[in-house]
């Protein structure tokens, strides 16, 4: 009989419920930026007595996010909203809790600093100084649009600075003019209104070869005799371009006598008849929008010429 009565009792507490002390944290969102108000619910259930010390552990880097004195009676409870604004710690993380011998912690979660930039470019071949359209969006890692400053970077040079419209953004950019033919790395840069999330993407552009400077050179014409010369086009580089350029010569009494199109970089030669007007003369080079002039003093065939007797009596004809 004896032993019933203290079966029973043992089964009597088993069925009784237990009191025990209980730390419950709120689970964190998955990402965050830094400067983002982190908000942590925690629930604490006695009987406990302590020093609640809440920490932020990211990477084996603590802040210390939140601490009380707490003094619970049995089944007490206390439910605290606490708030943390990030800065300065990222990466892998997760909130923590102790409380005398009872710990809780949050599952992980990241902090980022990064901004994800995506544009697209209507050209990625360019002449110097034409302009360049890029349209894009700026976006932090926990997917909100950043309100603040992009930069456009050619190489190291810096070319432009607009505002972020609610994450998105189109804007015109002019080329330098004096830009080599060369590949270039165009870099957007940003960085939010606090400072506090950066952003980076580049893509590659080729500037083409830009006709830039005609130049002629002729011999010393006279009446009756081929002028002979050549015309050289250049671009940007210094370096020499073959194209088709137009040339015309005027008399000395403003007529064109010569209008033809030649190869930059290679000879050509125009007859000038024996009776051309004798006087300043003058030959220009066209290519698009690039001209160049040179004059010259068209003379007679020279008495001294031994090899040319019917242009030297027409000179001594003229001289008389």
């Amino acid at each position: 009989f004896t032993f019933f009565i203290i079966l029973s009792a043992f089964l009597l507490l088993l069925l009784l419920p237990l009191s025990s002390a209980t730390i419950i944290l709120s689970q964190p969102r998955n990402i965050y930026n830094l400067g983002d108000m982190l908000n942590i619910t925690i629930e604490i259930t006695g009987p406990i007595e302590g020093i609640l010390s809440t920490g932020l552990i990211c990477e084996e880097k603590k802040q210390l996010f939140y601490a009380e004195y707490m003094d619970l009676k049995e089944n007490q409870k206390k439910t605290l909203l606490k708030k943390l604004k990030l800065k300065g710690v990222k990466g892998t993380c997760y909130i923590s809790a102790k409380l005398d011998e009872e710990s809780a912690k949050t599952s992980d979660f990241f902090i980022s600093d990064k901004i994800n930039i995506q544009f697209d470019l209507e050209r990625q071949y360019l002449f110097p100084g034409d302009y360049l359209e890029i349209r894009g969006t700026a976006l932090k890692e926990n997917a909100e649009r950043p309100e603040g400053l992009m930069e456009v970077w050619l190489d190291d040079t810096f070319l432009k600075r607009f505002k972020i419209d609610n994450g998105k953004f189109d804007e015109k950019i002019f080329l330098p003019k004096n830009l080599t033919l060369y590949e270039y790395k165009l870099t957007l840069k940003t960085k939010d209104a606090e400072a506090l999330n950066y952003g980076e993407e580049n893509k590659t552009i080729y500037i083409l070869s830009l006709p830039t400077s005609l130049e002629l050179e002729i011999n010393k014409p006279v009446a009756g005799m081929n002028l002979i010369g050549h015309v050289f086009l250049y671009d940007q580089n210094k370096k020499q371009i073959k194209k088709n350029v137009s040339i015309i010569v005027e008399s000395a009494n403003e007529e064109e006598v010569i209008k033809k199109q030649v190869i930059s970089g290679e000879d050509f030669s125009f007859p000038i008849l024996d009776n051309a007007v004798i006087g300043d003369w003058k030959i220009k080079a066209f290519f698009s929008d690039l001209e160049t002039t040179k004059h010259f003093y068209l003379s007679l065939i020279h008495i001294s010429e031994p090899t040319r007797p019917l242009y030297i009596s027409y000179a001594v004809f003229c001289l008389k």
